[in-house]
């Protein structure tokens, strides 16, 4: 479960993540939004989907087409500690003159940057079981996830960021203009 402090807390922001490895890869991922009754699931090399039966919809994903930053809505997380914490607080004062909006649904903000309904995301405490399912989906849906060294995303990264290609290369920069402005201090 991704959002479980929100969970715990009795806020409907939460996602349960599931991700199926085999042989060292990912073929499977499925998050399950239960305030949203969304459910985005991806199969490698078959694309990524929305599911919402409320709304009787089903859909494949594909990622934003959002070229400017100033458009652009991103999702992020918190961290898990208080350096980590201060480390996504100073990449977002970097970010936020520069882009639309927030967003922090807890483990949904993935399957909506696959859906295109938000441009990006970025964590500085990626764990596999918070993102494996989430980075194969956006992959899937034509977006590209990395750490935030700019190195193609894996189960042993320690960041995550996720994003529609386009806007890639402008977030990273703004993420480590704040990561140096930090060591520096």
């Amino acid at each position: 479960m991704d959002g479980t402090t929100f969970h715990n807390r009795g806020l409907p922001f939460f996602s349960v993540m599931i991700a199926l490895q085999i042989r060292k890869r990912i073929e499977l991922g499925l998050s399950y939004c239960p305030f949203t009754s969304d459910l985005f699931m991806s199969w490698r090399g078959k694309g990524s989907f929305r599911r919402n039966n409320r709304f009787r919809l089903h859909k494949p994903l594909q990622v934003s087409k959002i070229k400017e930053l100033e458009e652009a809505i991103i999702g992020y997380s918190y961290g898990k500690t208080e350096p980590q914490a201060e480390q996504i607080s100073q990449i977002l004062k970097r970010l936020l003159p520069s882009c639309r909006a927030f967003t922090r649904i807890a483990g949904s903000d993935i399957g909506y940057v696959a859906s295109g309904a938000c441009d990006a995301f970025l964590d500085n405490s990626s764990t596999p079981w918070d993102f494996a399912a989430a980075a194969l989906m956006v992959r899937e849906a034509g977006g590209k996830v990395t750490d935030f060294a700019g190195r193609e995303w894996n189960s042993s990264s320690k960041t995550i960021l996720a994003s529609n290609k386009i806007l890639h290369s402008q977030v990273l920069s703004l993420i480590n203009t704040s990561n140096r402005d930090s060591a520096r201090s």
